[in-house]
C-alpha cells in the first residue's frame, strides 16, 4: 500500500517511534468501545454521542505493519542438516460438494493461493512457486537486496529445485487436487485464522463507566494528533 502522508503524518509518526516500550506493553488492553458504538443494555449501556471516524490510510499502514507487514528482509533458516552446505531452500516470501465449507483461494491480483483457478494445474502451481522463490525479486535469488554483508553469496547459495523434484511434487499435488477438489486438501488453500479490528475510541464511554488510567495518553491526544477534531484527554 503506497501511502502518501501530510505534515500531520509525520508529526505523528515521530512521536509513534518515541513511544515508550515498556508503557506499549503495560498499557495494551482490548479497547472495544468506538465513536458511533452503542451498548443496548446492561450495566455498561451507553450510545455514542459521535460520528464514527474511519481509520486514515496511514492508520491502517501502520496497524497492519505492527500485525503481519513487511518490516525488512528477515533472515532466512540459518542451516538445515539436509540441505547442508547449501542454503536451506523452504523459506517463501508469500465451493465443492465434498467440502463442509467455502474454500478461500484469495483474489487475483492481490494475494492468490498456488493452485487452481489461479493456475491451470498444479504443475503450474509448482512452476510459478519455484519462480517466485528462486526467481528475480524472490527470496532466493542472488540479485534481491537482504540483510547480510554478502547477500548475493548467501542468497545464492541455496539449492535450487530441479525437474525431478518439481516434477515430483506437481504429481503428488495434482493428485491431491483432483482427490479432494483444492489443495491442500484436509484445509482451506488460504488458512485464515485470525482478524484484526481497529477503531477510534469514544473516550467518554470510558470516563463514564472506568476507573481513570483505562487508557494511554496516547489514546487521549489521538484525535487531535492525527485528525485535528479533538482536544486532548486523559492525565
Amino acid at each position: 500500500m503506497k501511502v502518501q502522508p501530510d505534515r500531520t503524518d509525520i508529526g505523528a509518526v515521530r512521536e509513534l517511534e518515541d513511544f515508550p516500550l515498556v508503557a506499549a506493553l503495560f498499557g495494551r488492553r482490548s479497547r472495544r468501545f468506538a465513536l458511533g458504538g452503542e451498548i443496548p443494555d446492561g450495566p455498561l449501556a451507553y450510545r455514542s454521542e459521535h460520528e464514527a471516524v474511519p481509520l486514515s490510510e496511514m492508520e491502517r499502514m501502520l496497524v497492519l505493519s505492527a500485525m503481519g507487514g513487511t518490516t525488512g528482509w528477515h533472515f532466512s533458516i540459518t542451516r538445515h542438516a539436509r540441505y547442508a552446505p547449501h542454503m536451506s531452500n523452504y523459506p517463501a516470501a508469500a465451493e465443492d460438494e465434498r467440502w463442509p465449507t467455502p474454500n478461500p483461494t484469495g483474489r487475483e491480483g492481490v494475494f492468490a493461493a498456488y493452485c487452481p483457478p489461479h493456475y491451470p494445474d498444479m504443475a503450474a502451481a509448482v512452476e510459478a512457486f519455484a519462480e517466485r522463490k528462486f526467481g528475480p525479486g524472490g527470496p532466493l535469488h542472488p540479485g534481491t537486496p537482504g540483510a547480510w554483508t554478502d547477500s548475493p553469496r548467501v542468497r545464492g547459495s541455496a539449492q535450487i529445485h530441479d525437474q525431478a523434484f518439481k516434477a515430483c511434487v506437481a504429481r503428488q499435488a495434482q493428485y491431491v487436487f483432483d482427490t479432494f477438489g483444492k489443495f491442500p486438501g484436509t484445509v482451506p488453500s488460504v488458512f485464515i485464522m485470525n482478524y484484526v479490528q481497529a477503531h477510534h475510541l469514544d473516550l467518554d464511554f470510558y470516563d463514564r463507566f472506568f476507573e481513570p488510567g483505562a487508557y494511554l495518553r496516547t489514546h487521549a491526544e489521538h484525535m487531535r494528533r492525527w485528525h485535528h477534531s479533538a482536544e486532548p484527554r486523559g492525565d
